[in-house]
């Protein structure tokens, strides 16, 4: 009964408050303002780089508020900088990768895998065994060859 009250509650709220502000509760930031990045001055100073339509604002933001750098308008400067984030997002993408893949693959060991033969597939001719062997062969080796990179 009580649980009934509390959600009954809730959605009271919840309703009340697309009344009286609009549908816009909870919404997150939309396409047309981008925060491209932040960038640490003092423990509670940042500098962050927002993207407004076509144009780039850089912001620097002390806990209490936040004032107006420069706004950089040039296309060029604007496409510069768009792609210098997101190369260097895409670069923290492919570290975090690597480093879960060798966390995984510290996990399993490659010479732990049985030698032993595998038995013939009743009904499969021994040249098709053959490629299919080869195949998986082949696979392995890309799948090591693969592991070696992400080591480095």
């Amino acid at each position: 009964m009580a649980m009934g009250v509390v959600v009954g509650l809730i959605l009271l709220l919840r309703w009340g408050g697309k009344r009286l502000f609009g549908n816009n509760l909870g919404a997150g930031s939309t396409k047309a303002i981008t925060v491209l990045g932040r960038s640490l001055v003092t423990p509670r100073q940042h500098l962050m780089l927002v993207q407004v339509g076509r144009r780039i604002v850089v912001l620097a933001n002390n806990g209490t508020q936040i004032n107006t750098v420069c706004e950089i308008t040039d296309p060029a400067e604007v496409a510069e900088l768009v792609g210098q984030v997101r190369q260097e997002r895409g670069d923290s993408m492919v570290k975090t990768f690597g480093a879960l893949f060798r966390r995984q693959e510290e996990k399993y060991d490659v010479d732990v895998l049985p030698s032993a033969p595998v038995k013939m597939a009743e009904g499969m001719p021994d040249a098709e065994m053959s490629d299919t062997r080869q195949e998986i062969s082949g696979l392995m080796d890309k799948v090591r060859l693969l592991s070696r990179q992400f080591r480095k």
